[in-house]
């Protein structure tokens, strides 16, 4: 190192560093002038301008650590953004959940209002039936009052009224004629007595044997002669009424069986119809239940009998059979991975009221295992369904555990197999043999759960519907007929019982009594004609024993009304104690505070004595009502809000493993919502729009300034450049202009579009609010994705040199208008082309070198090497480009044969020769002297 500091030699780490100094020892501020240095570039190369200025005259701008730096912010800024958008979607789920916890506290509060009034109803109505009763009590008794005073009044008349008929019916008894025919009346009386009893008696008899079809009332003998028949036709009739009622016994039996069997069999069409499937209705329920609690689509967990089905040509034979063998299998539930966890959790803390069997099942990178199997394995007998995503696991399942099944016609095949099964359903498992017939042919195939399509099955159901109908109409119709039997026997019966309870003929043979009546009649008033005194006694007795019975009826009256209003009295009394045991359940205070939500019950009407139970019962159920509605919406909104907290747990398991899906933990949610809203999301918020405007912004701005500045700065040289070309002479009346032009090609258009998209509120006034936030974001998004999904798209839009288009304009000296204009050299002579590719070269090395007219460093490197100089140029064009190359402030080193000499020696400062061996293996270079004579003398010698 201490050598090197001696001879002032500097050591480099890189070759970038050795660049940068070598340049600025040389004064080359472009590091492109070092690679247009060391290319070979011909004349006939110079087709396409813009290619030649691209590639020669520009340096390629380098964008990869700002696009680098853009990502990293737009990188950054995304994860901002699904911290934002995740805060967002969490007070989506919770705001909702909130606002039922919001209802189900409301109503929670109200059930429990509603449940403290409640017991208070019987207290309230209690001690507002009291004051009803009181006053009832108290008219009642003051009507009891004057009721007494009236009964007293006529108690006295009584009295003076009984001892007049006394004394009357005492003078009528002391008269001889009067005592005999007192004693004619009470005999007659008597008489009438018997004959009405033994009237009513043959009344009854005659229409008991007219119902029967026996003789009337008329002899002892008839009667005789009937009893005897009667005895006889009875036990005739309770023969045939044991035997009809054991036949319609049967009958109803029978009929309660079509019945059961045809309301089984329309449910089970009813349900059919719904659906595609053969499923039993019990299991689908016990599906539904599940999964409309979980919130899961039905072909997500099908059952297995779904996806698969006997194969059409197959079922003839041996659909019955296969049905037996896999019915438990087909009634497995088959539950994805994804939703095992909160399957089994659900099914093991709910009471299903049935039966459940599910298989876990992962189809994921799921491979067909092949096996052989026999041409007569039940599993080439089944098809499984085409789309279900199961197919896999399916046919693994069935290959496995049931493929070594062979279905067989004979016995002897049976017999020599570990696992087979015949048409007729004998299934044979190792030594195990198994065939179940309980069941009729019909019910066997109603018992069919496999399949995906179950018209056959709608079909068959509602045929076998007709004929259960039918055979139940028939039933029914002699049913009826056998009570209508019954009923005839029965009335029968009961009239030869009734016809039996007459044993005696004396109980209804009432004529001879009416004889003897007549007779006592004619006596009894040929006594009366020979007696007026007797008569008027009777008279007046008449009259008394009216007065008394008239009095006798009027005390009845009141007493009977003294006795309602005592029972009233009584009862309103019991109820009064009743009350006042129900009116001290509850306190003055609870009675105070929830009396005015009772009487909003009455709607403005007063309750009186008489429907206040009523309106009592009437405002219980009325609360019971509102109880259970209330219960109802508590219920419903729990499942409603449990249901969403299990969704939330499941799409944040991280934020919510401290709390359970459980209305017990709203506040722990309602916390989770509040600290979103006040920490969580405005953070990220904030977060978001700092990194959009201090990140990501300035990064979009700073690369749109750096792109559009290497613009202006080449724009800048082709002008400084064109300032020095335009003292140059092209021709004697022209001169050269390099032109360059925006570029019109789409892609740099859409990048161009997609920077100034990507720019957030670059448009005056646009609002700042949330929604530009995420259009702007979206705007970046789509930016940096084409930049990263195209590589060559990329390299070409931010590649600066291609947002220009270049051409040469030879225009007049004397009016700077345009004579030519030239995008490439074609369509040129040979001679023209060599003109315009020298000025063309010498404009690229000039401005890669950094040189203008006029502004030429002293110290600095601009040397061009030039191999066989102009071998190819007429001497015009070679002096134009030793003149142009001076011009151009240019630093030449030429390599030219000895007839070139003339052209260049005018130019030369210092010359060199050249030469090689025959063997070409001793090349030497001499330094030629230009003071005593000139280079092309030398050059000649």
């Amino acid at each position: 190192m201490a050598s090197f500091q001696k001879v002032k030699i500097e050591p480099f780490d890189t070759f970038v560093d050795y660049s940068k100094r070598f340049r600025k020892i040389f004064g080359v501020e472009s590091e492109k002038a070092f690679d247009l240095f060391n290319q070979t570039v011909s004349i006939k190369e110079i087709g396409k301008l813009n290619d030649f200025v691209r590639g020669h005259m520009l340096e390629k701008t380098y964008v990869e650590n700002p696009i680098k730096e853009l990502i990293e912010y737009y990188e950054n800024l995304t994860s901002s953004h699904e911290a934002m958008q995740k805060a967002k979607n969490q007070l989506e789920v919770l705001k909702p959940l909130m606002a039922e916890s919001e209802s189900y506290e409301n109503v929670k509060e109200k059930l429990n209002h509603l449940n403290k009034v409640f017991p208070i109803i019987p207290a309230y109505f209690a001690q507002h039936k009291i004051g009803l009763l009181e006053k009832a009590i108290a008219e009642k008794q003051q009507e009891q009052s004057q009721l007494s005073r009236d009964l007293s009044k006529k108690r006295l008349d009584l009295e003076g009224l009984r001892q007049k008929k006394q004394d009357l019916t005492a003078a009528i008894e002391n008269d001889e004629t009067g005592r005999k025919i007192k004693e004619l009346e009470q005999e007659i009386k008597f008489l009438d007595s018997q004959i009405a009893n033994h009237r009513q008696a043959a009344e009854k008899y005659d229409k008991i044997v007219e119902g029967i079809g026996f003789p009337t009332y008329s002899d002892l003998d008839t009667f005789n002669s009937s009893i005897i028949q009667a005895r006889e036709t009875q036990k005739g009739v309770d023969v045939q009424l044991e035997e009809l009622t054991a036949q319609r016994d049967d009958k109803k039996t029978y009929a309660k069986q079509v019945k059961d069997s045809w309301t089984e069999l329309n449910q089970e069409l009813q349900s059919l119809r719904q659906r595609k499937n053969q499923i039993p209705a019990d299991n689908l329920r016990i599906r539904e239940k599940i999964l409309k609690y979980l919130g899961i689509a039905e072909e997500e967990i099908p059952f297995v009998g779904e996806l698969l089905k006997v194969k059409d040509g197959e079922r003839q034979k041996w659909e019955g059979a296969i049905e037996k063998l896999l019915h438990n299998f087909g009634l497995q539930l088959l539950v994805p991975e994804k939703y095992y966890h909160q399957f089994t959790r659900y099914v093991d803390h709910t009471n299903l009221r049935g039966r459940v069997v599910y298989q876990k099942v992962d189809n994921k990178n799921l491979d067909l295992v092949s096996k052989n199997l026999d041409d007569n394995s039940l599993f080439y007998k089944l098809e499984i369904k085409s789309d279900t995503k199961y197919n896999v696991w399916l046919a693994n399942e069935l290959s496995q555990y049931y493929g070594n099944y062979l279905c067989c016609q004979d016995l002897e095949l049976l017999e020599q197999q570990n696992y087979a099964l015949t048409i007729n359903g004998l299934i044979k498992k190792g030594n195990r043999h198994e065939k179940d017939d309980r069941h009729s042919s019909n019910e066997n195939k109603r018992r069919y759960i496999l399949g995906w399509d179950n018209s056959k099955r709608i079909k068959d159901c509602e045929a076998e519907l007709n004929e259960r109908k039918a055979e139940l109409s028939r039933v029914e119709k002699a049913i009826q007929d056998i009570e209508t039997q019954q009923k005839e026997r029965n009335r029968h019966k009961n009239l030869l019982e009734k016809l039996l309870e007459f044993n005696d003929f004396s109980a209804i043979d009432w004529k001879p009594d009416a004889s003897k009546k007549q007779t006592l009649v004619e006596q009894k008033q040929e006594l009366e004609e020979n007696c007026d005194r007797l008569e008027e006694l009777k008279r007046k007795l008449a009259d008394v024993s009216t007065h008394i019975q008239n009095n006798e009826a009027a005390k009845s009256v009141a007493e009977r009304n003294i006795g309602i209003l005592d029972r009233d009295i009584e009862h309103y009394q019991k109820q009064s104690v009743e009350c006042e045991k129900r009116s001290s359940l509850s306190t003055s205070q609870e009675m105070q505070t929830y009396t005015p939500d009772i009487e909003e019950s009455f709607s403005n009407q007063i309750p009186s004595l008489d429907n206040i139970d009523t309106w009592e019962t009437r405002v219980k159920e009325s609360y019971q009502g509102r109880i259970s509605d209330a219960n109802n919406k508590l219920n419903s909104l729990r499942n409603s809000i449990e249901k969403k907290m299990m969704s939330y747990k499941g799409g944040y398991p991280a934020e919510t493993a401290n709390v359970d899906a459980s209305v017990e933990f709203i506040p722990e949610f309602k916390g989770m919502l509040e600290k979103i809203e006040r920490d969580d999301l405005p953070t990220q918020e904030q977060r978001f729009k700092k990194l959009l405007d201090e990140k990501i912004n300035s990064a979009i701005y700073n690369f749109k300034d750096t792109l559009e500045e290497w613009e202006s700065d080449i724009k800048d040289n082709i002008y400084d450049l064109n300032q020095s070309l335009k003292m140059i002479e092209y021709t004697p009346f022209t001169y050269i202009q390099v032109q360059c032009e925006p570029n019109g090609e789409n892609q740099i258009k859409e990048f161009k579009n997609l920077l100034k998209k990507g720019l957030c509120y670059a448009d005056v006034g646009v609002e700042r609010t949330s929604e530009a936030d995420e259009a702007s974001f979206k705007k970046i998004k789509e930016l940096i994705d084409r930049l990263q999904s195209d590589e060559k798209w990329t390299a070409r839009v931010t590649d600066v040199r291609n947002w220009l288009n270049f051409s040469v304009s030879v225009k007049n000296k004397t009016d700077d208008t345009e004579k030519e204009y030239h995008s490439d050299s074609s369509g040129k002579s040979g001679g023209q082309k060599a003109k315009l590719a020298y000025t063309i070269l010498a404009s690229a090395i000039a401005y890669q070198f950094g040189l203008v007219q006029d502004k030429t460093k002293s110290e600095s490197f601009r040397l061009v090497v030039i191999d066989e100089a102009f071998s190819k140029s007429d001497e015009a064009n070679a002096r134009y480009a030793m003149n142009l190359f001076k011009q151009l402030n240019l630093q030449l080193l030429v390599v030219t044969p000895k007839d070139k000499i003339p052209v260049v020696e005018h130019y030369v400062g210092a010359a060199y020769y050249v030469e090689n061996s025959i063997e070409e293996n001793d090349s030497k270079v001499y330094n030629m002297s230009l003071d005593k004579q000139p280079l092309g003398q030398i050059a000649s010698n």
